[in-house]
């Protein structure tokens, strides 16, 4: 459910000192996404000391620097090319035209394994679902292969990412809210909120030369999931995680930087890697580690299966409650409910995507 209006707000933080030379754009429906096009991403290693959150008008911002740890093909496809069960659901414009859509994409599943709860069928290829439609951009639902069968799920309030055209100033905030149910197996509902701006426009510098005028859009998105399996009790996770987009008439996002806790965990920009050439450096891509027992029982201890880091746990609304360098962290004293796990590498420097820890 949207709720998008105009926001006079402005901001003056910069990057680098310039005089600005590039013109404000507007995004338009004809700048998202083309089904049947393929965009290439690079994932980079994320700088700590860099200001993502840096923005204001006539801006340059300047990321020619960035390296490039994985190459990403994200193809978009058109909904006549979907699965035939989906297409009833959203290539069916007379009896279902709220969730008519263009195109689809893959996507994915939260992944609960890195968190103990292991899912006990066999789970294949994800696809979000997108549309414009009242003057927003939207993922109306998404489809998941449950055992070979593509099962279509529509959003119960459809997630709109952002208003249409898109301009400097435009606020963001939305809801959405999904539920999916396999009888006699489990359940995994969520709700969620976008609440953002549009605080910036300007130049974006990637490498490789390239450059390309963009708005820049800061997106807090809010989770609330609960995941149960059949004759068991539900499993709550609450996060918040921030996007900084650069947005253009490049489809995806000519650079988006995903941070929690005001840490940022994954950069990837589009285009070509620099000079042509990816690193190729194995133990500078980040992934999700595991800990176990998970859940845990209050008070009892978590093993980290990770060597050579240093870890840190918030609860769910920020609030670092332990932190060390051990492979094992006491509960001790915590209350129920989710917590984050972060590790850092001593090696590298790098943060690991946090993952959920459930204490009962």
């Amino acid at each position: 459910m949207k709720n998008f209006y105009l926001s006079a707000s402005l901001f003056s933080f910069c990057i680098v000192i310039t005089t600005a030379a590039s013109a404000q754009v507007t995004v338009t429906e004809d700048d998202m996404p083309a089904p049947g096009t393929t965009y290439v991403l690079q994932e980079s290693t994320p700088d700590p000391t860099a200001d993502y959150a840096a923005t204001g008008e006539g801006m340059v911002w300047d990321y020619s620097e960035l390296d490039s740890n994985l190459e990403i093909e994200i193809p978009y496809s058109d909904i006549a090319e979907a699965p035939a069960l989906a297409q009833l659901t959203f290539n069916n414009e007379w009896t279902n035209g709220d969730y008519s859509c263009s195109m689809f994409g893959l996507g994915e599943f939260p992944d609960l394994s890195a968190s103990g709860l292991e899912l006990p069928l066999e789970m294949g290829d994800l696809y979000n679902y997108f549309q414009t439609s009242d003057g927003s951009y939207n993922i109306a639902g998404f489809s998941i292969n449950l055992q070979g069968v593509d099962l279509p799920i529509e959003y119960s309030d459809i997630d709109e990412m952002h208003p249409l055209p898109l301009n400097y100033g435009d606020v963001i905030s939305s809801t959405s809210a999904y539920a999916l149910d396999v009888p006699s197996v489990f359940s995994y509902s969520t709700e969620g909120a976008r609440e953002g701006s549009v605080d910036g426009w300007g130049t974006l510098k990637l490498p490789n030369g390239a450059e390309h005028e963009v708005l820049r859009v800061t997106t807090t998105i809010s989770k609330s999931d609960v995941f149960t399996q059949e004759g068991g009790e539900g499993f709550p996770f609450e996060y918040e995680l921030t996007l900084y987009q650069w947005l253009g008439d490049g489809g995806v996002p000519y650079l988006e930087v995903s941070a929690v806790f005001g840490t940022a965990f994954q950069v990837r920009y589009q285009g070509d890697a620099p000079s042509g050439e990816i690193d190729g450096i194995a133990n500078v891509e980040q992934s999700s580690f595991h800990i176990y027992p998970n859940p845990v029982v209050n008070g009892s201890d978590l093993t980290i299966a990770d060597l050579d880091t240093k870890w840190m746990v918030r609860d769910a609304a920020g609030k670092i409650v332990a932190e060390g360098t051990s492979k094992t962290i006491s509960t001790q004293g915590w209350t129920a409910g989710a917590y984050f796990v972060s590790t850092t590498s001593l090696e590298t420097g790098l943060m690991s995507v946090p993952t959920i820890c459930i204490v009962k």
